[in-house]
């Protein structure tokens, strides 16, 4: 994914262009996603014995859990890029410590009451916080590199 930033930011001067990767980027992250999930989340039971054996059963909940963390994950690079675009990374990097600082400290709760699926669980809600977080910051750096219409 990264081999796509250089080329996003040449088309930071035509904001058509750089729309269409971007929703080019989303689609193919929506399919990976979905596929991954659908492959982790259905197909985990299968998975983690095929590949670990018998002794990994224990993990076939937690990758369940997770399961849709890459799909989560492949949206929020697509506004991640955005940010990086547009010359955001200081924005970018406080929304990620917001998300680091809310995933510690959930951690610190999660883990103590349940365990290592109190772990997966606040990885997988500190994604979706992330995708919130993201999602507002991509949207404040588009509207405001919008051309002034006079």
């Amino acid at each position: 994914w990264y081999v796509v930033v250089p080329l996003a930011a040449r088309q930071r001067a035509d904001r058509r262009a750089l729309s269409r990767l971007l929703w080019l980027l989303v689609a193919a992250g929506l399919v990976f996603g979905v596929t991954c999930g659908m492959l982790f989340g259905l197909g985990a039971n299968r998975l983690i014995p095929l590949i670990f054996g018998d002794q990994y059963d224990d993990a076939v909940p937690l990758l369940q859990i997770m399961a849709l963390i890459p799909l989560l994950k492949s949206v929020n690079f697509c506004w991640a890029l955005l940010m990086v675009v547009y010359d955001a990374q200081g924005l970018r990097a406080r929304l990620l410590a917001g998300s680091t600082v809310f995933n510690i400290l959930a951690n610190l709760v999660a883990i103590t009451a349940f365990g290592v699926a109190g772990a997966a669980w606040i990885n997988l809600i500190t994604e979706l916080l992330l995708l919130v977080l993201y999602g507002y910051g991509a949207r404040r750096v588009w509207t405001r590199s919008m051309p002034v219409m006079v």
